[in-house]
C-alpha cells in the first residue's frame, strides 16, 4: 500500500513539472522565431538595424542597436541581468566601430558608428555584433552585412540578404589585427588579506574588433616586486578574459599592480592596473571613468565640427594625501595629431573622491573621424619627479552633418575670468580656448574659461584681466 501511494505521488510530481514547463513556453507563437526563445532564456534580446550597409571608401555609416529584456511569461522569475556590454567582430582593417554608449542596462538604445579610411580593402564584410554580461552567463549576437565600394547588397524579406558583386571581390574573413588593446578592470579597488580578486577584460584590434583566441598572460606584483600570482587563459569569442586569486592572508598593505599582455596571430599588447589592499602608505589613485559628452551632459553619437565636447574625468585618491595631485586630459584627432592639452594641479586627500570637467571646442574645419581622449593622474609635475598612477581611454567621432545646418559662433573676448563658489587651492590649466570644470566631495563647482596659452591659477573668488 505504501509503494502503490508513493508510485501515485511520483506521477504527480512529474504531471506537475509538465504541465510547468508548457505553461512557460505555451506564449511563444512559432512565427516569434529563434530570437523570442533565446530570449526568455538569456533575458535580453538584441536587435540591430539594417541589415545591411553599403558605403564607399572613406565613408561613415551606422546602425543603431537595441537591447531590451524580456521576463518569462506566468509570473516566473525574471532572470538577472545586470550590465549589458556591446562588441563587434569583422571589420576590416583601416574600419573603426564605436558604440554610443558601449554598455547599459536594459532596455537601452545604442549606436554603432563605422568610419572607413580611403585605402580601407572593398568588399563584403560579415559583423557579428554581441551582447553579453560574463558575470551573468549572458550572450546574445547577430549579424549585419556592410558592403565597401562595388559590393551591392540587397536583402530579401527579413532574414536573407543577397549579395551581387561587381568587379571586387567579396570577402568575410578580416585582416589580421596591427596591434591589440587591452581594457580591463578589478572588481574592486582596494581589498582586504584573504579577500578574492576577480579581474575582467576584453581584447580589441585597434578597429575595435573583438578578438576571440588571444593568449593572455596575468601577472600580479605586491608593493615590494615579488611575484603573488600569475594566471594564463585566452579570450573568448566576444575577447573578453577573466581571472580570480585570493590574496595571502598575511598580504603586505600597499599598492599591488597587475600586469596583462595579449598575443594573437603575431600581434602583442601590454597593460596594468593598480588596486590597494589595506591602508597604502604611498600615493595610489585611480580614474573611476572618462565620459565625452555634449555640452549639456548628454551622451551623442557623434559630434560636428564647431560643436563644445565635455571630458568628465573621476579620480579616486587611495593613497596618502597628494599635496600636487595631478590630472591631465590629451585628445588626439584621426591624425594622432594633439588638439587639445590640459592639466590640473590640487590637493588630493586620501579617500577624496574628485570629478574634474574639460570643456573642448572643436574648429570649424575639425578633421571626420576618430578621435582618442588620454587621461591621466600623477602624484606631481613629470618634470618635478612625478609618476604617474594611472590612465584612461575612450574615443568619440566628429562627423560632418549630411544636411545644411546653420550654426553661430560665439567669440570668446581674450580677458580671462573665474567664477567659483567655493575656494580652489593650486588650480593651474594650460591649454587653448577651453573651459574647465571642477567638481569635488562638497558638490561646489568651479569654471574656467582660458582663451590663451599662459599658465593662471586660482585660489579664491575673482575676477582677473
Amino acid at each position: 500500500m505504501k509503494k502503490y501511494d508513493m508510485r501515485i505521488c511520483l506521477l504527480l510530481i512529474l504531471l506537475g513539472l509538465t504541465m510547468a514547463a508548457s505553461a512557460y513556453t505555451s506564449n511563444i507563437t512559432a512565427d516569434a522565431g529563434y530570437n523570442l526563445k533565446q530570449g526568455y532564456k538569456t533575458g535580453i534580446i538584441l536587435d540591430v538595424e539594417p541589415p545591411y550597409n553599403t558605403i564607399s571608401p572613406g565613408g561613415i555609416t551606422s546602425y543603431s542597436v537595441e537591447v531590451s529584456s524580456l521576463g518569462p511569461p506566468n509570473g516566473l522569475p525574471y532572470p538577472a541581468v545586470g550590465v549589458i556590454h556591446l562588441a563587434i567582430k569583422g571589420l576590416p582593417e583601416n574600419a573603426v566601430g564605436v558604440f554610443t554608449p558601449s554598455m547599459g542596462l536594459p532596455n537601452f538604445e545604442s549606436k554603432l558608428t563605422i568610419i572607413t579610411e580611403e585605402d580601407v580593402k572593398p568588399g563584403l564584410y560579415k559583423l557579428t555584433i554581441f551582447a553579453f554580461n560574463k558575470k551573468n552567463r549572458i550572450l546574445e549576437k547577430t549579424e549585419v552585412a556592410l558592403s565597401i565600394g562595388g559590393v551591392t547588397v540587397t536583402a530579401t524579406g527579413t532574414a536573407t540578404v543577397t549579395v551581387t558583386q561587381t568587379g571586387t571581390t567579396a570577402t568575410e574573413t578580416p585582416t589580421p589585427p596591427t596591434g591589440l588593446e587591452i581594457a580591463f578592470s578589478t572588481d574592486k579597488l582596494s581589498y582586504n588579506p584573504g579577500e578574492q580578486v576577480a579581474v575582467e577584460g576584453i581584447v580589441t584590434d585597434r578597429s575595435g574588433n573583438s578578438i576571440e583566441g588571444a593568449s593572455i598572460s596575468i601577472q600580479v606584483d605586491n608593493p615590494s616586486g615579488s611575484i603573488v600570482h600569475v594566471y594564463q587563459t585566452a579570450t573568448d569569442e566576444q575577447g573578453s578574459f577573466n581571472d580570480t586569486f585570493t590574496l595571502p592572508d598575511d598580504a603586505p598593505n600597499g599598492v599591488y599592480t597587475i600586469f596583462v599582455s595579449a598575443t594573437h596571430l603575431g600581434c602583442h599588447g601590454a597593460s596594468h592596473s593598480t588596486f590597494t589592499v589595506g591602508e597604502s602608505n604611498v600615493s595610489a589613485a585611480s580614474i573611476l571613468s572618462l565620459n565625452i559628452t555634449a555640452a549639456n551632459g548628454a551622451e551623442v553619437a557623434s559630434f560636428e565640427p564647431g560643436m563644445e565636447a565635455v571630458a568628465s574625468i573621476q579620480v579616486l585618491n587611495q593613497g596618502v594625501d597628494l599635496e600636487n595631485g595631478i590630472i591631465w586630459l590629451e585628445v588626439d584627432d584621426p591624425r594622432d595629431v594633439p588638439i587639445y592639452i590640459a592639466l590640473l594641479s590640487t590637493r588630493l586627500s586620501r579617500g577624496e573622491n574628485v570629478t574634474v570637467k574639460f570643456h573642448i571646442f572643436l574648429e570649424e574645419d575639425a578633421v571626420e573621424g576618430v578621435y582618442t581622449a588620454n587621461a591621466y593622474v600623477s602624484d606631481d609635475y613629470i618634470s618635478k619627479g612625478g609618476t604617474f598612477l594611472d590612465k584612461e581611454k575612450e574615443i568619440f567621432i566628429v562627423e560632418k552633418p549630411s544636411t545644411n545646418i546653420t550654426t553661430t559662433t560665439t567669440t570668446t573676448t581674450t580677458n580671462t575670468q573665474f567664477t567659483n563658489t567655493t575656494q580652489l587651492t593650486n588650480t593651474t590649466s594650460i591649454y587653448t580656448t577651453s573651459t574647465l570644470t571642477w567638481t569635488g566631495t562638497n558638490s561646489t563647482t568651479t569654471t574656467a574659461i582660458v582663451t590663451n596659452s599662459t599658465e593662471t591659477t586660482a585660489s579664491t573668488t575673482t575676477n582677473m584681466e
